[in-house]
């Protein structure tokens, strides 16, 4: 399950250097003589310095800078624990202790910490644990893992709070999914499901951890979605972006739903094809772009079939050309997937891009990177996950809010 590195050695790194300095102090502590309480500290220096000294050195040696405090070494392992960055933990470090601390304390507090924490459990067994705790949490709360028949490797890892069972039932129509990476060091990506709330905004039904974006995984955390949630035959539109693993998947899986490709990624995708497989002159290429970006805008048929005679134009009148003949052979087929003009009928709720789900993924990256372990990665997901309950609860019963 861990992520193991195809590198091999190590880079040596130089913390301490040798300065050649022959100075040396002695500061034994000794008992009081007669037999008096108390002990008293004899200092014997000998040798003399070969280089400069200041409070500068003195308040920057390890032994001044570090945080010995138990109290306040539980406190960086809560922080850290709760998405805290290092560089705010410093801050509030130095503000309590006034000591010159550095980032790299910080880290190794970190360490230490989870050190501690982790008990000598590997990666697995330690998301095994908080997904036992999960569902053992609140009725209702479900999680699963699927492991490869060969190797016992963790293949697809689901899980489903209860409230996020019950909002999805509440609002099954339209359903936002995609898949994003870089949230752990185990490589695993996060695929997600979210819906459009009542209060217009997207929150999470249920996170998945797939060691691969393929099709089996995928399909797996889809078909445990649905077995945990009979509402899924109420879904009436899907938006996702051009994966086209992932279209077949969710088509197979909920045949009745229409699928939407986010606006944005077609624009974004049609116009860096302009760039690769164009063929044409940089003024030739900024035009095909304008014109990409009017088909994926089209209001009417007319409007769709002039920019599309204005596109083979700009190339020459080449059918053959690389870029036209991959646009007639894998978009002008699906235009009613991508086309805005297609989508009036479609209840989408206006939702014509992923930007809902991308939005909220942009708020877990500011707690969550790629140094997080699975455990981690899960633990903190689960924890952000009652934080957006809790919001939206409080504001649901808000006197003169709730629509």
């Amino acid at each position: 399950m861990p992520f193991e590195a195809k590198g091999t050695g190590k880079r040596s790194h130089t913390k301490i250097r040798a300065t050649g300095c022959c100075a040396r102090v002695n500061a034994p502590v000794k008992l009081r003589r007669g037999g008096g309480a108390g002990f008293h500290l004899v200092v014997k220096a000998k040798g003399t310095h070969n280089h400069a000294l200041s409070p500068h050195t003195w308040y920057n040696y390890a032994s001044n800078r570090r945080i010995q405090d138990e109290e306040l070494r539980e406190e960086v392992a809560v922080m850290s624990r709760a998405g805290a960055k290092p560089k705010g933990i410093l801050a509030y470090l130095r503000a309590k202790t006034g000591k010159r601390t550095v980032l790299r304390d910080v880290h190794n507090m970190i360490q230490d910490a989870k050190k501690r924490f982790d008990s000598g459990l590997t990666d697995g067994d330690r998301a095994l644990k908080v997904l036992d705790e999960f569902y053992e949490g609140a009725p209702g709360n479900t999680a699963e893992f699927v492991l490869a028949s060969g190797n016992g490797v963790v293949r697809v890892i689901t899980f489903q709070s209860a409230r996020m069972r019950r909002l999805f039932a509440a609002f099954p129509e339209v359903v936002l999914v995609d898949s994003t990476h870089n949230t752990n060091s185990n490589r695993y990506k996060l695929f997600s499901f979210a819906i459009h709330g009542v209060f217009g905004r997207g929150q999470y039904v249920q996170h998945a951890l797939v060691i691969t974006e393929e099709k089996p995984n995928l399909a797996i955390a889809v078909a445990t979605f649905n077995k945990n949630n009979p509402a899924w035959t109420k879904i009436r539109v899907v938006m996702t972006d051009k994966a086209l693993h992932e279209k077949d998947v969710l088509a197979d899986a909920w045949p009745k739903a229409r699928q939407l490709l986010c606006k944005w990624h077609v624009e974004t995708w049609l116009k860096k094809q302009c760039s690769r497989s164009g063929g044409v002159g940089k003024l030739e290429t900024k035009q095909l772009k304008v014109i990409m970006k009017g088909l994926v805008n089209a209001e009417s048929q007319q409007e769709y079939d002039d920019l599309k005679a204005a596109f083979l134009s700009t190339v020459g009148d080449d059918a053959d050309n690389l870029l036209y003949k991959s646009f007639m052979t894998h978009w002008d087929t699906t235009t009613e997937e991508w086309v805005m003009f297609k989508r009036g009928g479609v209840p989408h709720l206006k939702n014509n891009t992923n930007n809902r789900l991308e939005s909220k993924w942009g708020r877990i990256k500011e707690v969550v990177d790629g140094n997080f372990t699975i455990d981690q990665l899960i633990s903190m997901l689960i924890t952000l996950q009652d934080y957006a309950e809790e919001r939206y609860l409080a504001e649901f019963h808000r006197i003169g809010t709730r629509p």
